[in-house]
């Protein structure tokens, strides 16, 4: 499987963008110019790693430009900001704690940066529910966030079918037998909800992405 286009690939127009977006929001907490760069540093070596396909900085910036969509509906938008940034910081598809891993890295970053108690606990636990996707302990802010996760889901045919070869590309070392079958054991369960969003603000989306979870289950079963 290959990408014939490049929704998914990075170049300095997306990192000139993110380093604006992340001086932006350090800023607005008051975080020296030294620790903001710093991390923001950190967050471009671990987003730009080789075997990242799609969880790389440009799904960083689809999901800032998402919130920005939103943010009058948002109480605490400098959680969900943050939250976007650390989510997928650690990523290694040969390991099953990523989320604890990042909402770890994020915890100690926000701490160095003295954000609030309140704040970290809510970014910490917004990036430990991309592990299952249940909101089910979230604050509204944190089921909007999970649903801008899984925004590409309900994208157009075109940039759904990159992403799902992206994904492969991500497990490449799995056989294609087995992939195939986590894979469709994974898009069956979003199939099985009642909703796959959570939040009214991206419910438009619900049948947009079953068509495209339906169409990629169909071409795994070939």
């Amino acid at each position: 499987m290959t990408t014939n286009s490049d929704f998914f690939k990075l170049d300095n127009t997306v990192i000139e963008f993110l380093e604006q977006q992340w001086i932006i929001l350090t800023n607005e907490y008051g975080i020296s110019k030294e620790i903001s760069k710093k991390y923001f540093e950190i967050i471009q070596e671990k987003y730009s790693e080789k075997k990242r396909f799609y969880h790389n900085l440009t799904h960083i910036q689809a999901l800032l430009n998402r919130a920005e969509n939103l943010k009058t509906y948002f109480q605490n938008y400098g959680a969900v900001r943050f939250a976007i940034w650390f989510h997928d910081i650690i990523y290694n598809t040969k390991r099953s704690n990523n989320e604890e891993q990042s909402a770890e890295l994020a915890v100690k970053a926000l701490e160095e940066m003295q954000i609030s108690k309140t704040t970290i606990v809510l970014v910490e636990k917004m990036i430990i529910a991309t592990k299952t996707h249940n909101a089910s302990e979230l604050t509204e802010d944190g089921k909007i966030f999970l649903d801008l996760d899984l925004g590409v889901l309900g994208a157009s045919p075109e940039v759904y079918q990159e992403y799902h070869q992206a994904i492969r590309k991500e497990y490449s070392w799995v056989p294609w037998f087995l992939y195939k079958r986590s894979r469709k054991a994974v898009l069956r369960n979003f199939l099985a909800r009642e909703h796959i969003f959570f939040t009214s603000e991206l419910a438009k989306l619900e049948s947009i992405a079953r068509q495209n979870i339906s169409q990629e289950i169909e071409l795994l079963s070939k």
